[in-house]
């Protein structure tokens, strides 16, 4: 008996101790059936009311973001949330600081209170806003979402290409530069110089790979 109790209560400090990452859902897909469950982490997946059908995995409680009674409350559960396949709706809400469903809600409570927020942009790669045409528009947009503190994950098709608009941003202090020092310098920039004796941190590099922005030494 004294076993069983012991390993029920072993359960029980593990779940308790045990990170819950929500992932907000916009669009059904393959990646979201084939979901398969964590023993580090629980994953909470929060999916709109169209989806034909939930997750039904085991310890990872899914739920439909818009029967959330307070999203803001809900965010203060969590410890990060991911965003795949981020719809075009919740990224705007997001980059006017204007969230007023309840997923963009659940993004801003998250973000007030400083946690990881990461967001892949892949599938809106054929929506008007990403064309050619308003390529420009969206980098701009995609930083922005960076400077909020969101770790953007973009496709191979949102790279930065050298053209005559686009230009290198050419880093010479010496030492360590933290991303927060060079964010607000990369408008229409494609490429980062770094001076011989410059060096980047984990932060900055991660933040300029997922924009598609290049790493090269003078």
């Amino acid at each position: 008996m004294g076993d069983i109790v012991s390993n029920v209560c072993d359960i029980v400090m593990k779940r308790v101790f045990m990170p819950r990452v929500g992932v907000l859902w916009s669009s059904e897909g393959p990646k979201m059936y084939q979901w398969q469950s964590c023993d580090e982490v629980t994953w909470v997946h929060y999916v709109p009311e169209n989806f034909s059908e939930v997750f039904k995995v085991d310890n990872n409680p899914c739920y439909f973001v818009e029967s959330l009674e307070d999203p803001r409350r809900e965010s203060a559960t969590l410890s990060a949330l991911a965003i795949p396949m981020a719809s075009m709706q919740l990224i705007s809400e997001i980059y006017l600081g204007i969230p007023y469903s309840a997923a963009g809600l659940l993004v801003d409570g998250c973000l007030e209170k400083g946690m990881p927020v990461v967001l892949h942009i892949g599938s809106v790669k054929c929506h008007p806003e990403t064309t050619a045409a308003k390529k420009g528009t969206f980098e701009d947009i995609l930083l922005k979402l960076s400077k909020k503190g969101i770790a953007v994950i973009a496709g191979d098709e949102f790279v930065r290409k050298e053209d005559g608009v686009s230009k290198a941003l050419y880093v010479e202090e010496e030492g360590w530069i933290s991303w927060c020092e060079i964010a607000d310098r990369l408008s229409g920039v494609c490429k980062v110089l770094l001076g011989k004796k410059t060096r980047l941190t984990d932060e900055a590099l991660d933040r300029l790979r997922s924009l598609g922005i290049k790493v090269e030494e003078r």
